[in-house]
């Protein structure tokens, strides 16, 4: 692979599609009440926290977080609201350092395994800063992008059969029809 910290070289592509944009917000339901004004909606919120989510990092080291997400569907993509609980996170740091606003941009796996998936960011100089095991089975991590970006990037896996376990996530106003 060429040498990733050249600033004159242009990488292999290996992000895959966009699939998620993230705004970090203090209050997840002023914020959506705020976007469902442009249209955007309904949304499906739900919570990481150490009850339902294992393996949580942070910074390099098992730390448990919290966090209140917010999900909706806009033009083929989605855009996902997160509310950090407690200080243990970048979203913490993020409202601390720079308010409300974009957060981070998701993208595909598009087939990569998970552990190649972290090990491409790795070499390009950016490792995991923030990750864990939601339910058991759907994994994240936040990569350490934002210093050379402006933003975090993350990447996430669901299950091929996946389906939302019931009493964990609630939709706003109402679920679709």
């Amino acid at each position: 692979m060429p040498n990733a910290n050249d600033p004159n070289t242009v990488l292999q592509p290996f992000l895959g599609q966009v699939e998620e944009i993230c705004l970090v917000t203090a209050d997840r339901e002023r914020t959506a009440r705020a976007l469902s004004r442009l249209g955007i909606g309904p949304w499906r919120f739900m919570e990481i926290h150490p009850g339902n989510s294992s393996e949580q990092t942070y910074r390099g080291r098992a730390q448990p977080f919290s966090i209140r997400l917010g999900f909706a569907e806009v033009g083929g993509a989605v855009l996902e609201l997160m509310q950090p609980m407690d200080e243990h996170s970048i979203f913490a740091e993020h409202l601390r350092r720079k308010g409300e606003g974009l957060h981070h941009v998701s993208f595909t796996l598009d087939g990569e395994p998970w552990d190649e998936r972290i090990k491409a960011f790795e070499a390009r100089g950016f490792p995991v800063v923030q990750s864990g095991l939601w339910m058991g089975a759907v994994r994240f991590a936040f990569f350490d992008t934002e210093a050379a970006t402006g933003m975090s990037f993350e990447t996430y896996h669901y299950p091929d059969d996946w389906t939302d376990p019931p009493g964990e996530v609630k939709w706003w106003p109402s679920a679709p029809v």
